[in-house]
């Protein structure tokens, strides 16, 4: 830093201007609730439920990306139960 004239100066930033930035930028993930029951995937075969799984892997880390870390961790249950769906359906 001495040879190119740099002087190491502490930012000052307040979490308010993180948070404002978070806010300027556009949500991929949609903001509404998915709450997937058993009858939601009662009906649907392997391969619609191997796609629904991969849709929503896509989704739970493009919420993380956003720090949307909650919605994503919904996301992560949701997936296992439906992986647990598919469990059964091979065990059959």
């Amino acid at each position: 830093n001495e040879e190119h004239g740099i002087t190491p100066e502490t930012i000052q930033k307040g979490v308010s201007d993180i948070a404002e930035f978070l806010s300027l930028e556009q949500p991929t993930v949609p903001s509404t609730k998915r709450r997937r029951g058993r009858k939601d995937v009662e009906g649907l075969d392997r391969g619609e439920l191997e796609k629904l799984v991969i849709q929503l892997e896509e989704e739970m880390f493009a919420a993380a990306e956003e720090l949307r870390f909650e919605y994503a961790a919904k996301l992560r249950d949701e997936i296992k139960e439906i992986r647990r769906e598919l469990l059964a359906l091979t065990a059959v």
